[in-house]
């Protein structure tokens, strides 16, 4: 199992690319610091609400800024091994990709 994540963070890391995330692309995503303020403001869901959604082993989780708005991007593992990123707006945690 440790071997599988491994393999999953390395993938992880290149599956940051243009094309998966949608149109409004990030920006900048923002800090630890800026993302408690951002949930304390009501701007941001919590990360526990995303995690619930996504399913499997998340391995990646930013609070991102663009041209849209906040966006969280999460990269999980599911059972079998697929690598999956998905795309929540912030604010209502509705996946838009």
């Amino acid at each position: 199992m440790k071997q599988m994540i491994a393999i999953a963070l390395l993938l992880v890391t290149s599956l940051w690319v243009p094309g998966v995330v949608p149109q409004a692309a990030a920006q900048a995503c923002l800090s630890q610091s800026a993302q408690r303020d951002a949930i304390s403001s009501g701007r941001a869901i919590r990360p526990r609400l995303v995690r619930d959604q996504i399913g499997g082993q998340v391995v990646g989780l930013r609070l991102c800024e663009t041209s849209a708005g906040l966006v969280w991007q999460a990269t999980a593992v599911s059972g079998n091994g697929e690598v999956r990123a998905r795309v929540f707006d912030a604010r209502s945690g509705r996946q838009i990709r």
